[in-house]
């Protein structure tokens, strides 16, 4: 995981949630699934420090499942 300010910004941030393989060239990468408790917990979290409508959620569909 990833969390740091977007590019040129004092105010905004960017997470960034990303999966690697664990064999060699990248195969057998983790499913996101796997981390729906961690992405739960983080919506939870970003949404008491910040209002709805100022939150842009970023995703993959593919990744998703």
């Amino acid at each position: 995981m990833y969390c740091g300010n977007v590019e040129g910004s004092k105010d905004r941030w960017l997470l960034l949630l990303r999966h690697y393989g664990r064999k060699m060239f990248g195969r057998d990468k983790p499913l996101y699934s796997e981390a729906a408790e961690l992405t739960s917990e983080i919506h939870a979290c970003v949404r008491t420090v910040a209002q709805e409508k100022d939150i842009i959620w970023h995703w993959e569909e593919d990744d998703t499942v």
